[in-house]
């Protein structure tokens, strides 16, 4: 699996658009970190923050962001002023290779 798959568990989480042709979430991590993430349709790939991977994934919170500073805040709570951190979906391709 790829380091950068969310598992079928997280996906299951991800629930509609936060806005036309946007989702954004946040993922609560295991040591209680929020990280947040976005995409405008494509939900196999996820960049992952350093010293992160997607098994440290602990719960999905619907249409959030985080701040710079790391705090949680609701879509309707959004302020210009709060540099949102978000990674972003990661493209992706099919290969095929004979002979594996």
């Amino acid at each position: 699996m790829s380091k950068c798959a969310f598992p079928l568990s997280v996906l299951r989480q991800i629930k509609g658009e936060t806005r036309m042709g946007w989702t954004g979430f946040a993922a609560k991590m295991k040591d209680d970190r929020y990280i947040g993430f976005g995409t405008g349709f494509h939900t196999e790939f996820f960049q992952m923050p350093d010293n992160y991977s997607v098994e440290d994934i602990a719960e999905i919170i619907n249409h959030s962001y985080v701040t710079m500073t790391g705090e949680l805040r609701s879509l309707a709570q959004l302020d210009d002023n709060d540099n949102a951190v978000i990674y972003r979906e990661c493209p992706f391709f099919e290969c095929y290779m004979d002979d594996l």
